[in-house]
């Protein structure tokens, strides 16, 4: 973990008024981190709330929303935690990365660091629904759900976020993305033989995998 102070801006949108704020260069910390007065100030507004594990265990519930970091003259639009009153402003490590930057702790400063495009080795995986117009039911047995939950447990506990997309869900699971794609796919194999109502795409991403889950409206296709 990297820790130490860094001048950054931050405003609404491109265009709009920038301020500057120190703030703690934490990559032990996923998103940046602005306390609440700040961009009530700017008029930042919250978009969604989504639950945190605290270092003691603990789950809170923090606001998010979005807001533009320039650092440099380098800026970009990132999300945000709306943070507590008082408390000391974070930069966190999605943010550097959205705008190409490493830590160097010895010397305590940003470094520009090179991108890979590993957008066309990304991979995409779509299993669709085998029985799209079955009853909507589990075909598993007590003791076979009994067998995969802790599969299904330690996979869903790498998940990030949860959002209705595309007629379905989408999951948004964060980690190293290899072995999240192993972990998915069996999810997905065994989730198919439960429910093959359903059809499952998961697209690996550079920070770990989506899984979107969508059931096809009653009378069509699988693939509308």
């Amino acid at each position: 973990m990297g820790v130490f102070k860094q001048s950054i801006e931050i405003s609404t949108s491109a265009d709009g008024q920038f301020v500057s704020v120190e703030a703690m260069v934490d990559t032990g910390a996923t998103y940046t981190w602005i306390p609440a007065e700040t961009l009530d100030q700017l008029g930042v507004q919250p978009k969604y709330t989504r639950p945190f594990i605290m270092a003691d265990g603990r789950e809170i519930q923090k606001e998010m929303g979005t807001i533009v970091v320039r650092i440099n003259g380098r800026e970009h639009p990132t999300p945000c935690i709306f943070g507590d009153r008082g408390s000391l402003p974070l930069l966190g490590a999605v943010t550097l990365e959205e705008l190409g930057y490493g830590v160097d702790p010895v010397n305590q400063r940003l470094v520009e660091i090179t991108a890979y495009l590993l957008s066309a080795q990304l991979r995409r995986r779509v299993v669709e629904a085998s029985e799209p117009g079955a009853e909507p039911a589990c075909r598993l047995t007590r003791e076979e759900g009994q067998q995969r939950q802790a599969d299904t447990d330690r996979l869903f506990a790498a998940l990030a976020e949860q959002r209705e997309a595309g007629g379905g869900n989408e999951f948004v699971f964060l980690g190293d993305r290899a072995v999240l794609w192993d972990e998915v796919s069996v999810f997905v194999d065994e989730e198919g033989l439960c429910c093959p109502f359903f059809t499952f795409e998961q697209t690996e991403q550079a920070d770990g995998v989506t899984l979107r889950v969508t059931r096809a409206p009653e009378g069509m296709p699988a693939d509308g």
